[in-house]
């Protein structure tokens, strides 16, 4: 049997496990790489490969989104974000979304309570 894909590991993963915890990125490896005492050479371990092609899709299509979508993508530290985008699986946490919040109501003074972006 073929290993399965990056994608194929976060949907299981994904059935199993709470939202939150399921990784941003997964890389797939015949095997782990290894120190001369056994343990992990995290050092060694690729990167993830920056480009989805599941997040894919139409961009922001106001004024609105276009400043909701910048924050995002300057708390979360990426290029962009899309509308459709999970902030959890683009790696927001629960400090990042309270940042969210923060900025949001500086910016757009709209009153977003955290656990919107938990929804």
């Amino acid at each position: 049997d073929p290993a399965p894909g990056a994608t194929a590991l976060r949907d299981a993963l994904a059935g199993t496990l709470p939202h939150h915890l399921v990784p941003e990125a997964v890389v797939v490896l015949d095997a782990l790489p290894l120190l001369p005492n056994g343990k992990v050479d995290r050092g060694a371990l690729p990167a993830p490969a920056d480009d989805d092609p599941d997040r894919t899709g139409p961009g922001p299509r106001t004024l609105r989104e276009d400043l909701v979508a910048g924050i995002f993508a300057d708390v979360l530290e990426r290029p962009s974000v899309g509308p459709h985008d999970s902030f959890f699986d683009l790696g927001g946490h629960s400090l990042l979304a309270m940042r969210v919040v923060s900025r949001v109501r500086a910016v757009l003074g709209a009153d977003l309570a955290v656990r919107t972006l938990f929804e």
